[in-house]
């Protein structure tokens, strides 16, 4: 779709004035132009009529196109025989506000949901016990949930059931993180809100691209780095959202230091709440990548390399919690898989090369904005005693150590999906940008990365589905 039919619904506003994390020109623009990349809103749709083939929805008022010619009428039933005439206009209001389905997700069948979530995931349940004041079900029972987020919240449990198991997880998981940092009850509320609903926009996404078995394009990820402002568009038209929970939604993939998205945001200038949901999706995204046989040991180093990127004090509780409680795999059991010296010591010097930059590296903001990241690596490959310019061999001092080699494989792995990182956010901070010799070939040998994942998946690499 092209034109105005083209991000109908959510193009609420191409500014955020006024918002708590709004700092200057620079985030003004570039929350322009991530107006212009909104996804086209003719995924929701199909995942909302689609649900009308297996639950009764129907419409709760008449559904108008901008200009006020009914396309449904009140009372009519939705489902695919109608995805055609609804994706065809530009819709004058939010379709979730004009629709009721039967059964749909409460606060009662959140708990439900978690109570269930938590029998069977051990890992979690322990994180969650481990609470110091409130209890995160109290807390998670006292989300407000308006009709159009309860049905949007029914679209995504029925449409992406791993996406909303996934948003529960984070909701309870977020509740005991920010009890460790002393938030009161009402924060407490608008965090485990902030993340029930972080992902949602996600719903808006072609849901094709979560599952790729393959690298993404440039054009792909796009769609899906707008996937926090869709979200914040989403709760910035309700005032019991807006503008601290939607904030915190906004910048729940921005970092400490500017490599995050979708405004590149640095220091005090993120959402504190944003962090919190950040840090708590990487440990949730490690439990269900990891879910049959979780390493504390492994989950503890990678939250330690993302210390500076998230903030010390809210990446420590979990390593604590992680570490005290040893869930999943005991020291003792054997790496998931085997690892010789050779690939790890290759894989390891390639890294060690893209680290080092170029004696002709020149002075861009591009190139710039990519010496700055790569030497917070090189200082944090050093710390991990992992530094390129060390002359020990690191891999044959662990000789035979198989967990040795594994832990190794698993930090050079991480690193490895930091690099790539950068060059992702080249690409999308400088999309049509001309480069010089130089960086292209730093970008060309970065990208060769990421066919080297890290051992455990970060956040920014879960799939989710939908049928």
């Amino acid at each position: 779709m092209k034109g105005m039919a083209k991000c109908r619904n959510l193009r609420i506003s191409l500014r955020l004035g006024g918002d708590p994390n709004e700092h200057g020109q620079r985030q003004g623009e570039a929350m322009e132009k991530l107006a212009e990349t909104l996804p086209d809103d003719a995924h929701y749709v199909r995942q909302v009529t689609a649900l009308g083939d297996r639950r009764t929805v129907m419409a709760s008022e008449h559904i108008e196109n901008a200009d006020g010619m009914r396309l449904v009428r009140a009372g009519a039933s939705i489902n695919r025989e109608l995805y055609d005439k609804l994706v065809r206009h530009k819709l004058l209001k939010p379709l979730d506000s004009s629709l009721n389905v039967d059964n749909p997700v409460t606060v009662t069948t959140l708990l439900h949901e978690a109570k269930s979530l938590l029998d069977r995931e051990p890992c979690l349940a322990q994180i969650i016990e481990m609470t110091p004041h409130q209890e995160p079900m109290r807390v998670l029972g006292a989300v407000a949930l308006n009709e159009a987020l309860s049905f949007k919240l029914t679209v995504c449990h029925e449409r992406a059931p791993e996406k909303f198991k996934h948003l529960l997880r984070v909701a309870l998981a977020s509740v005991f993180l920010g009890d460790h940092l002393g938030l009161g009850d009402g924060e407490l509320v608008e965090l485990a809100s902030a993340g029930l609903f972080h992902d949602l926009g996600e719903l808006h996404i072609d849901p094709q691209l979560f599952a790729a078995p393959r690298p993404l394009s440039q054009a792909e990820r796009r769609q899906i780095y707008t996937h926090p402002y869709v979200a914040y568009l989403i709760l910035k038209s309700f005032s019991q959202y807006h503008p601290r929970i939607s904030s915190a939604v906004l910048d729940h993939h921005e970092r400490l230091d500017g490599s995050g998205y979708p405004r590149g945001l640095r220091g005090a200038a993120v959402n504190s709440m944003g962090l919190m949901l950040a840090v708590t999706e990487l440990v949730v995204v490690m439990l269900e990548r990891t879910r049959s046989r979780p390493d504390p040991q492994r989950m503890a180093a990678m939250l330690k390399l993302n210390m500076e990127r998230f903030g010390q004090e809210r990446v420590t509780p979990f390593i604590e919690v992680i570490l005290r409680q040893g869930c999943g795999q005991s020291d003792g059991e054997s790496a998931d898989h085997a690892i010789t010296a050779d690939a790890l010591r290759s894989h390891l010097a390639t890294l060690g090369g893209v680290l080092q930059l170029p004696a002709n590296w020149p002075s861009t903001p591009t190139a710039n904005f990519v010496a700055e990241q790569l030497d917070a690596l090189r200082q944090l490959a050093s710390r991990i005693g992992l530094s390129s310019e060390s002359t020990v061999d690191t891999v044959a001092l662990l000789g035979d150590d198989a967990a040795g080699l594994a832990e190794m494989e698993h930090l050079v792995g991480e690193l490895s999906y930091q690099v790539s990182a950068v060059v992702h956010e080249v690409e999308r901070r400088w999309p049509q940008m001309e480069v010089d010799d130089a960086i292209r070939g730093w970008l060309q040998a970065a990208s060769a990365l990421d066919r080297a994942p890290a051992a455990i998946p970060t956040a920014d690499t879960m799939t989710a589905d939908s049928d």
